[in-house]
C-alpha cells in the first residue's frame, strides 16, 4: 500500500506500508552416522515436527525534491521493517547405535529482528553524463530466544533443559558514503564508475555466558562496468567489482545448542564478513524473441563461510561457523531466453566452474576441482489472463573442506489466473517429487559421518492478490516466491 501527494510541482512526499504474516507445519527427517577412526560411533535418526509464524512489516517514506534545472534530482528515503518469528519443534532421536537409545525433546525459538535505514541521494548531469552522490546509513538489531525442555520417553514429563535454552542480542551499524559516474563515449561505448566508502560496527551479546563481542571496520568498494555495442543486437561487457557479505546474526551466537548428546552446533562471534573481487567478461545477443548472454569470470572470495565439525571429547561432535582462507573459482555462466511457439517460452541458467578451497588457515588441506548447476523454466500463457510455469532445477556436487555436498535436483509448479477487475489467484507447488534433500559427507582421516536432511519445505500455496486504489498489481515471473528459505 503506497500513497504520494505532490506538495508542489517539485516537491513529493510519499509513504507506504507492507504487511505479510505466514504460517507452516515443517518437519525434517535426518539421517546421521558418525565414524572415528573407522568405527561407527553413533547412528541415528532424527525426525523434526512444529508449527511456525512469521510476521513481516515494512514502512516506508520518501521525499523527493526536482531542481528547477530537469537534470538535478535529490531523494530522501526512510525504511523501517520488522520480522518476528516463532516456532514450536518436537523432536525425537531414535538410534541404532547406541541400540534402543530414544531421545525427545521440545523446543520453541523465537526470532525478532528490526531493520531501520536513511538514504540521501542526489543526481545530476555533468560533462556529458550523469552523476549519482549518496549516503545510507543502516542499523540491524536482532533478539533471538530459545526455550526447550527434554521429554521423557515413558511418562512424557517435560524438563527444562538448560542446553536449549539461551538468549542472544545483536546490533550492527553501517554508514556508507558513494557516488557513480556514468556516460556515453560515442555511439557505442559506455562506461560506468562507482566507489563506495563503509564504516560498520557490531555489538554482539551472549546474555545467558555474559559473553560480549564488539568488531568494527571500515572498507572501501570499487566498481567497473564497460559495455560496448557490436550491433543492434550484439555487446561485449567488462566489469570489475568488490563486493562484501556479512554473516548471518544466527550464525554469530556462540551458544552451543544440542541435538543430540554427541552432536552440538555453535556459531562464530569471531566470524569475518566475506569479501569477493570479481572480474567478468561477457558477448550478449538480444534478438527480440530470442536472447543469449555467455559470461566468463574469475572471482577470488577471502573469508569464504563454511561448517567444520571436529571431536570435543571422544564422543561429542562441535561444529562451527569459521572462514576459510580463500575460495578461488574460474568459470562460465550461459543464460538463454526465448519463445518455442506464441504461448510458450523458455529460460535456461547455467554454471560451470574450476574451484580452489584453501583451508590451511583451519588446518585442513587445499581441494580443488569442477562444479556445475542449472536451472531450467518454461512458461505457457494459453490465454491473456492465464499462465504456468514449471520450473526445473539441478544442483551439483559442492565442495566443504572436510568433504562434500551430494547433488540435489527439485522441480516446481504453478499456475496464475487474473480476473476482470486485475485480482489474481496463485497456486503453486514446490518441490513436487520430494526430491529436494540435504545429503553430506565428511570424510577425514579422524572423522567420517554422512547426513541426509529432508525438509518439508515442500509447500502447497494458494495465494489471492487484491489491487487497490485502481492500480495494477505487479505480476512477478516468479510464481515460486513464497518468502521462505
Amino acid at each position: 500500500m503506497t500513497a504520494d501527494y505532490d506538495v508542489t510541482p517539485s516537491d513529493r512526499l510519499s509513504a507506504g506500508y507492507n504487511y505479510s504474516r505466514r504460517s507452516g507445519s515443517p518437519s525434517i527427517f535426518q539421517t546421521n552416522v558418525v565414524e572415528q577412526a573407522g568405527t561407527p560411533i553413533s547412528d541415528y535418526d532424527r525426525v523434526v515436527t512444529g508449527n511456525e509464524v512469521e510476521i513481516n512489516s515494512e514502512a516506508t517514506a520518501r521525499y523527493r525534491h526536482v531542481f528547477a534545472e530537469s537534470d538535478r534530482e535529490f531523494n530522501f528515503d526512510l525504511r523501517r521493517g520488522q520480522s518476528v518469528e516463532q516456532q514450536f519443534r518436537r523432536g525425537s532421536n531414535i538410534y541404532r547405535l547406541p541400540a534402543g537409545l530414544i531421545q525427545i525433546d521440545e523446543q520453541r525459538p523465537r526470532a525478532n529482528e528490526v531493520q531501520d535505514q536513511a538514504t540521501a541521494e542526489y543526481n545530476q548531469e555533468l560533462a556529458g553524463g550523469k552523476l549519482l552522490l549518496g549516503y545510507d546509513a543502516q542499523r540491524n538489531s536482532a533478539d533471538y530466544q530459545a526455550r526447550g525442555n527434554a521429554i521423557d520417553p515413558v511418562s512424557g514429563l517435560a524438563t527444562p533443559d538448560p542446553n536449549l535454552t539461551n538468549r542472544f542480542l545483536y546490533s550492527q551499524t553501517t554508514q556508507a558514503l558513494y557516488a557513480t559516474y556514468g556516460r556515453e563515449f560515442g555511439d557505442k561505448l559506455s562506461a560506468l564508475l562507482g566507489l563506495r566508502l563503509e564504516n560498520t560496527a557490531t555489538n554482539g551479546l551472549q546474555v545467558d555466558t555474559a559473553q560480549r563481542n564488539r568488531n568494527g571496520y571500515f572498507r572501501v568498494y570499487p566498481t567497473l562496468h564497460l559495455e560496448y555495442d557490436l550491433s543492434e543486437a550484439r555487446s561485449l561487457r567488462f566489469s570489475y567489482s568488490k563486493r562484501i557479505n556479512r554473516p548471518d546474526t544466527e550464525d554469530l551466537n556462540p551458544y552451543p545448542e544440542f541435538s543430540d548428546p554427541l552432536n552440538l552446533r555453535a556459531g562464530n562471534p569471531n566470524l569475518k564478513p566475506k569479501e569477493t573481487d570479481s572480474l567478468e567478461a561477457s558477448y550478449a545477443f538480444d534478438g527480440g524473441h530470442t536472447s543469449w548472454s555467455t559470461t566468463a569470470y574469475y572471482r577470488k572470495t577471502r573469508n569464504d563461510f563454511t561448517l567444520v565439525s571436529r571431536f570435543i571429547s571422544p564422543t561429542v561432535l562441535l561444529t562451527t561457523h569459521e572462514n576459510l582462507g580463500t575460495n578461488t573459482a574460474t568459470g562460465i555462466d550461459i543464460s538463454a531466453r526465448g519463445h518455442l511457439s506464441s504461448t510458450l517460452s523458455y529460460a535456461f541458467s547455467g554454471n560451470m566452474n574450476h574451484y580452489r578451497l584453501d583451508s590451511s588457515n583451519l588446518g585442513l588441506p587445499s581441494k580443488s576441482g569442477f562444479n556445475s548447476s542449472f536451472k531450467l523454466g518454461f512458461d505457457y500463457q494459453p490465454a491473456k489472463r492465464d499462465f504456468a510455469q514449471l520450473s526445473v532445477q539441478h544442483q551439483g556436487r559442492r565442495p566443504l573442506p572436510q568433504g562434500y555436498r551430494l547433488p540435489s535436483n527439485t522441480v516446481n509448479v504453478g499456475y496464475r489466473h487474473t480476473f476482470a477487475n486485475n485480482s489474481s489467484v496463485v497456486l503453486a507447488v514446490s518441490d513436487v517429487f520430494n526430491s529436494a534433500r540435504e545429503r553430506t559427507r565428511i570424510d577425514t582421516p579422524t572423522l567420517i559421518d554422512s547426513s541426509v536432511r529432508r525438509s518439508s519445505r515442500r509447500l502447497l500455496s494458494l495465494t489471492f492478490t487484491l489491487p487497490l486504489g485502481g492500480q495494477k498489481p505487479e505480476k512477478s515471473s516468479d510464481l515460486f516466491d513464497t518468502g521462505t528459505d
